[in-house]
């Protein structure tokens, strides 16, 4: 069975802001932005949407490939801290989580065989 992202629907407040996993990738990557003095991105309900969506498509199909968006992706990482430095430490990853885009959504999915697949929508 594929783990994926359980939307929580609070009234008033959209999933991507009380999912865990999001908010702890959403903080790693400002952080870093925070750093290199470059503004905060917008956490976007949509690309969260569109993150989450690739996420749960590579794992169930345990197929590791860009989507058709704006994206990084990563396999392998067992948290969003490790996630984030895995792209910290490539340069053409690193150069998305620094980019001029002011909106980011951030998914994650597990596969059957526990695999994790992460993915980082920027528009």
């Amino acid at each position: 069975m594929i783990h994926t992202l359980m939307l929580c629907m609070l009234p008033g407040i959209p999933w991507h802001i009380n999912d865990p996993v999001v908010q702890q990738m959403h903080i790693s990557a400002t952080k870093w932005r925070r750093y290199y003095q470059v503004a905060p991105q917008t956490l976007d309900e949509r690309c969260c949407i569109l993150a989450q969506r690739h996420a749960e498509y590579m794992a169930k199909y345990e197929w590791y490939e860009h989507g058709r968006h704006d994206q990084v992706i990563h396999r392998g990482p067992t948290s969003a801290a490790a996630c984030i430095s895995g792209w910290v430490y490539s340069p053409p990853h690193f150069g998305w989580l620094l980019s001029n885009t002011r909106k980011c959504g951030w998914g994650h999915a597990v596969s059957r065989n526990g695999i994790h697949y992460w993915v980082g929508v920027f528009k």
